[in-house]
C-alpha cells in the first residue's frame, strides 16, 4: 500500500487553509489541521507516526510560542516545523534546526521542497527514500482477510483500538466489542483471530438474533439422532466445526438468559453437551463476543446475565460510530469502490470535491454498512446528482466544521478528507430519524430497510433517541 507525507497544520487562518488545500493535490499528501495546541498534541500522540510538516503562524506573545514549539518538537521529533509570517521580525524560534520560518507567499513552495527533500535524507537524491517512506508508515493501516473483507484505520480512535488489539489478540482470552449497528464489529473481531494464534484455524459467526432459542441452540453446541422430531442423524455445532479457532457471537444480547448460562459453562472449562446426548464434549475456542445493546440496562432489567458479562470482559472495545471518525470517509471509500468494481466487474468512479464533502457531513445512522451501500449505488449508477439528492436530509442542516482540507489520495479516485472528528449529537440524530420516519409514514420496517439496518436495531435506535412512539410525538406538535 501506498505511504503518504503527513503534514499537520496548528491555528491557521483562511488564507494559509487555502494555500494547504492547494498542496494537498501533491500525491500522496494528507493534511491534518488542529484549532488549538492541545489537538495538535492529540494528533501526534495517537497517530501511528508523528507527521513530517507541522505548520503554524506566527504569534505575538514570542514566549508561548516557543514553548509550543519545543513541546510539538519533542512529540514530532523528525519534523520541521514552519512558522509563517510575512514579517521577519516577529518570528521568534528557537535555534534548533528543524525549525524555520518562511513567509505566506513562498509557503507552497516551501512544502513541496520539503515533501520532495525531507529533513535527514541523505543528500544524493538518487540514494535518498521516498518522502512517504522517509516519514510516515502506512497510513491508513488496512488488514485484508481472506474470504473478504478488510480492517481499516485512519483516525485516533481507530489507530488506538488496533493498537490494543494488537497487543491483546496473541493472548487467549475473550474479548467483548461494544458499538452500533453497522460500524464494522466484525472486521474487529477478524483482526483478532488474524493476528492470534488460532489465525490458521477456522473463524466462524453466528447471529444470535437471527435465530428462535431452539434453533439457536442447536446451531452452537449441535444435537445427536433423535434428538428432536426430524432429527435423523448427528450434526456437530458452531463450537465442535471451529474447534482451535475463534467464534464470534454476533448480537450476543439477543441470546436468552438459560442460553447463556450454557455459554458461560463453556466459557469455563470448556465442555458442553449436544441436545440429546448424555455425554460431554470438549473444545478449544476462543470467544469473542459482539453487541449493539446497553449491556449495563440489560443486566439492570435481567435480560442479560451479570457472571457472563464479567466472564467476557476480560478485555472489551467500543468501535466509535462512523460519525465520529469521518476522517476515514475518504479511505473507506477509496477501499469499498474499489472490492465493489472488482466483484461487479466495473471500472472505479472518481468522487468529487463537492461530493465527498457531502459524504463527509452527512451523519450516517447505518454507519458503515449505509455507507458501503450507497457506495455500491453510486459506483452502479454513476449518477452524481442522484448521489447528492441522497444525501440530503430535508430540513436537516448537515454537520459543519470551521476548516475542511482536501488532501489527495493514491488509487482510482480523487477523495476529500476533513480532520476533525464530530462528537455524538443525539438530537441530531432523533431529527433526522423523524424526518426519514415522517417520509416513509411512520412505517418503521421500512425506515430500518433504507437505512440497512435490522428492523430490532432500528427499533433499538428509536428508542434511545425518544422516538418509539408515534403518539407522543404527534401530541407535541412535531
Amino acid at each position: 500500500m501506498t505511504a503518504h507525507f503527513f503534514i499537520l497544520a496548528l491555528g491557521v487562518h483562511r488564507e494559509i487553509s487555502d494555500i494547504l488545500h492547494r498542496a494537498s493535490r501533491l500525491p500522496n499528501l494528507v493534511v491534518a489541521s488542529a484549532s488549538y495546541f492541545q489537538e495538535a498534541v492529540s494528533i501526534c500522540e495517537n497517530s501511528r507516526v508523528p507527521p513530517g510538516l507541522i505548520i503554524c503562524e506566527s504569534s505575538s506573545t514570542a514566549e508561548t510560542q516557543a514553548k509550543k514549539i519545543e513541546a510539538l518538537s519533542q512529540l514530532a521529533t523528525d519534523a520541521t516545523i514552519l512558522v509563517v509570517s510575512d514579517d521577519v521580525s516577529l518570528v521568534q524560534v528557537s535555534a534548533q534546526s528543524n525549525v524555520c520560518n518562511v513567509s505566506r507567499a513562498k509557503l507552497l513552495q516551501e512544502i513541496v521542497a520539503r515533501i520532495n527533500r525531507p529533513r535527514n535524507a541523505p543528500a544524493t537524491p538518487a540514494t535518498s527514500p521516498s518522502p512517504a517512506n522517509a516519514l510516515a508508515s502506512s497510513m491508513p493501516h488496512v488488514v485484508h482477510f481472506a474470504g473478504g473483507g478488510f480492517m481499516l484505520a485512519a483516525s485516533p480512535a481507530m489507530f488506538k483500538v488496533t493498537r490494543q488489539l494488537e497487543t491483546i489478540a496473541p493472548h487467549d482470552v475473550p474479548v467483548l466489542i461494544t458499538g452500533e449497528s453497522g460500524v464494522g464489529k466484525e472486521m474487529v473481531a477478524k483482526l483478532v483471530h488474524h493476528l492470534s494464534h488460532r489465525s490458521a484455524h477456522p473463524f466462524m459467526k453466528v447471529n444470535c438474533a437471527a435465530l428462535p432459542h431452539d434453533l439457536l441452540e442447536s446451531e452452537l453446541f449441535g444435537y445427536e439422532a433423535g434428538a428432536f422430531s426430524g432429527a435423523t442423524k448427528s450434526k456437530p455445532g458452531k463450537f465442535e466445526q471451529c474447534d482451535g479457532g475463534t467464534l464470534l457471537l454476533d448480537e450476543l444480547g439477543e441470546m436468552s438468559p438459560a442460553l447463556q448460562a450454557k455459554l458461560l459453562h463453556v466459557l469455563q472449562d470448556g465442555t458442553f453437551s449436544r441436545l440429546g446426548s448424555r455425554g460431554e464434549s470438549k473444545v478449544d475456542v476462543r470467544i469473542i463476543a459482539a453487541t449493539n445493546i446497553d449491556i449495563a440496562e440489560a443486566i439492570k432489567g435481567n435480560r442479560f446475565r451479570e457472571d457472563l458479562y464479567y466472564r467476557l470482559n476480560v478485555f472489551s472495545f467500543h468501535i466509535p460510530p462512523l460519525r465520529e471518525r469521518r476522517m476515514e470517509i475518504p479511505y473507506l471509500a477509496q477501499y469499498i469502490t474499489a472490492d465493489i468494481a472488482r466483484a461487479y466487474k466495473v471500472d472505479p468512479i472518481d468522487y468529487s470535491p463537492s461530493l465527498m464533502e457531502k459524504m463527509m457531513n452527512y451523519r450516517w445512522p447505518g454507519n458503515v454498512r449505509e455507507f458501503a451501500n450507497f457506495i455500491k449505488r453510486y459506483l452502479i449508477l454513476r449518477d452524481e446528482g442522484q448521489a447528492m439528492t441522497d444525501l440530503i436530509v430535508p430540513g436537516c442542516a448537515s454537520v459543519q466544521d470551521p476548516m475542511v482540507i482536501f488532501p489527495a489520495l493514491p488509487g482510482p479516485a480523487t477523495y476529500a478528507a476533513e480532520v476533525h472528528d464530530i462528537p455524538v449529537d443525539r438530537t441530531m440524530e432523533a431529527e433526522e430519524l423523524r424526518l426519514l420516519l415522517n417520509r416513509t409514514h411512520w412505517n418503521r420496517r421500512v425506515a430500518a430497510e433504507q437505512l440497512n439496518m435490522r428492523y430490532r436495531d432500528f427499533l433499538g435506535k428509536m428508542k434511545r433517541c425518544g422516538l418509539d412512539s408515534y403518539s407522543s410525538l404527534d401530541r407535541a406538535g412535531i
